[in-house]
């Protein structure tokens, strides 16, 4: 009945989905997070509201309802109706981190990789913790490829061709990490 598919979504400004609650006391820290993985996620919740607004501006209300389903109307209880367009969560990939040297390094981990290459069909095997890109600007430190950033030095092991783990396909200064790490 339904069909599966996926989507890229790259935010071109930093993103934050999550309760406001907890604001007035100072506590920012308040978003969706993977259960598993702890890293953050987009609700599908958040994804269908953009779109249907999005559709609603340009098509209009009645093919918003047709496509996302009618609002409920007060006092009519059988108002409301099944949308068409489902979305599950989005999940990162990649987590832009300022590094000193460079503008941005890219740094994700084994287990979101796992999860990528199950999601996108990758049969590439997946790169080794402090595997680093072929575009990452590492100093090299003792004879050995190192980052600078804010929380401390990271030793790069090996670079390889990180390509197809990009979802654009274009290779980025990127590393990975451990899942513990990420």
């Amino acid at each position: 009945m339904y069909k599966k598919a996926y989507g890229i979504i790259e935010t071109l400004a930093p993103l934050h989905v999550g309760a406001t609650a907890g604001e007035e006391t100072g506590n920012l820290n308040l978003i969706f997070r993977d259960q598993f993985t702890q890293t953050g996620i987009i609700p599908g919740s958040s994804i269908r509201g953009r779109f249907r607004a999005e559709m609603r501006q340009f098509l209009g209300e009645a093919d918003t309802n047709q496509w996302y389903g009618s609002e409920a109307e007060m006092g009519k209880p059988d108002s409301t109706s099944e949308s068409f367009v489902k979305f599950e969560y989005a999940s990162i990939v990649w987590l832009p981190v300022f590094c000193p040297g460079q503008p941005m390094v890219w740094v994700t981990c084994p287990r979101l990789l796992k999860r990528y290459q199950r999601i996108a069909g990758i049969s590439n095997p997946i790169p080794a913790v402090y595997t680093g890109s072929k575009t990452l600007n590492a100093l090299n430190i003792n004879g050995k490829n190192t980052l600078f950033f804010n929380f401390g030095f990271l030793t790069i092991d090996k670079t390889e061709d990180l390509k197809p783990w990009f979802p654009n396909g274009q290779e980025l200064p990127g590393v990975v990490v451990g899942d513990d790490e990420i």
